[in-house]
């Protein structure tokens, strides 16, 4: 566990760039996959991520707290109402996503190598400071906050 080196949505783009890289200039024709739904499945899922990214950026606006990941200790307020009931990272939720639309999009099984690569990375560097960070800050409420709710959305 180390602390964060670049901002989640730094890790974010490029991720996105490696599943476009991995799909495009750099596919494996054999990891192609095709499907009717695919373009309406990745329409619906990076919709569904842009909703949950602004959601959540506008409960941390409305409690009047940070949004800024690279500084957790900042935070004002710990906000526990709203989607974040339902995952405690509804922001890399939203990133998750959309890169998995991205794959979507694009047809190729490789690209779930970057997604796979972000998740590592923001769980690594990102959400365990995090959690270090707000466990200090708000103590037994938040501990009592992370009992009770997934980390993302099943874990």
């Amino acid at each position: 566990m180390s602390k964060p080196i670049l901002p989640p949505p730094v890790w974010f783009l490029l991720s996105l760039l490696g599943v476009w890289s991995v799909s495009g200039p750099f596919a494996i024709e054999a990891l192609d996959f095709e499907s009717p739904l695919d373009g309406r499945v990745a329409q619906g899922l990076a919709m569904l991520g842009l909703a949950l990214g602004l959601v959540a950026i506008a409960q941390f606006l409305h409690r009047k707290t940070t949004v800024h990941p690279m500084h957790p200790e900042e935070a004002s307020a710990l906000v526990t109402g709203g989607i974040y009931r339902l995952t405690r990272n509804p922001m890399y939720v939203c990133m998750l996503l959309i890169l998995l639309a991205a794959v979507l999009h694009f047809g190729n099984w490789l690209g779930l190598v970057p997604v796979t690569v972000f998740v590592l990375v923001i769980q690594l560097t990102q959400i365990l400071p995090e959690e270090r960070a707000l466990a200090d800050k708000f103590g037994d409420d938040y501990r009592a906050y992370k009992a009770r709710v997934p980390r993302w959305l099943i874990v």
